[in-house]
């Protein structure tokens, strides 16, 4: 057997490292590959994740505290709101168990300032102060009303547009009993009402068709007097179209009209109106002068 010399030792050694530097390259390699394949894989875990489900999250600021939270109840109120460095409301977004949705504006002691909201009746949108409704604007089927209130949350005021453009401008006692009334009829005649706090009308001014106008008193039992415009000689009487309560026994005129058919129509047209509580009423026609009591 022939004994290797140095120099084969050293050509030996020599490959040996060689091999051993290839398969370090290698390794490294792999090592490489399989860390990319797991990047890739994670990569693709958190694309998929698009939605994110809780039933309320929580917003914090940079020193922790909470800025915004969003949250439903077990009765169908879902809120969000938005809070101050204090951590007081300042804005509260609301959508009710019906669908309909608040907005709330608080001010610096946590109390709603202004609230819009749209419910199932119309939009409606208050100014408060002190967290009490002082003046609310609402639209409605019927037309749109703005409405002042004092501190005790009564209405005090009211200024209403229906639908045929007719405004009316109320005004309420302290216990939110309408006390006087100035409107406007559908074809622009003005009317002014003096009521008790029962409700029941007890003085009005008013104009009617063709220029005429008419006052009127109402005593304490129900009764109407009517003070009517003298008539020029030789014009014709007018007809006086009455509203009785029959319950009340009280009357009240209504208008007037230069001819009993046109009265009469006036009547008709009236009584195809009527809604709750027309067999409580009559309407009548009656010559100048005299009322539905006889009385000239």
């Amino acid at each position: 057997m022939v004994e290797p010399t140095i120099e084969t030792l050293a050509r030996r050694l020599g490959r040996v490292e060689r091999e051993n530097q290839r398969l370090k390259q290698a390794g490294v390699v792999a090592l490489a590959v399989i860390a990319a394949v797991v990047l890739m894989g994670q990569a693709t875990q958190s694309k998929v994740a698009e939605v994110v489900e809780a039933e309320r999250f929580i917003l914090r600021d940079a020193t922790g505290k909470v800025r915004t939270r969003v949250a439903t109840s077990v009765d169908g109120l879902t809120v969000m709101d938005f809070l101050d460095a204090s951590g007081k409301t300042r804005i509260g977004l609301f959508l009710l168990s019906d669908g309909s949705p608040v907005l709330n504006l608080n001010g610096q002691d946590g109390k709603t300032s202004a609230a819009l909201s749209v419910l199932p009746s119309g939009p409606l949108f208050s100014l408060n102060e002190g967290g009490k409704s002082r003046a609310r604007v609402k639209v409605f089927s019927g037309g749109a009303r703005l409405a002042l209130l004092d501190r005790n949350e009564k209405p005090r005021a009211s200024l209403a547009v229906r639908d045929d453009g007719a405004p009316t401008l109320n005004f309420f006692d302290g216990n939110g009993n309408r006390r006087a009334t100035l409107d406007l009829s559908s074809d622009g005649l003005p009317r002014l009402g003096f009521y008790d706090t029962s409700g029941q009308v007890r003085a009005w001014l008013a104009e009617e068709r063709g220029g005429l106008v008419r006052f009127a008193l109402t005593d304490n039992y129900g009764k109407t007097y009517t003070v009517l415009p003298e008539k020029a000689a030789g014009t014709s009487r007018l007809w006086v179209l009455w509203i009785v309560n029959l319950v009340k026994e009280y009357s009240m005129a209504v208008t007037t009209w230069p001819t009993k058919t046109q009265c009469e129509q006036d009547k008709l047209a009236r009584l195809s109106q009527a809604g709750e509580g027309a067999e409580l009423v009559a309407i009548v026609c009656l010559p100048e002068g005299i009322n539905p009591h006889g009385k000239r």
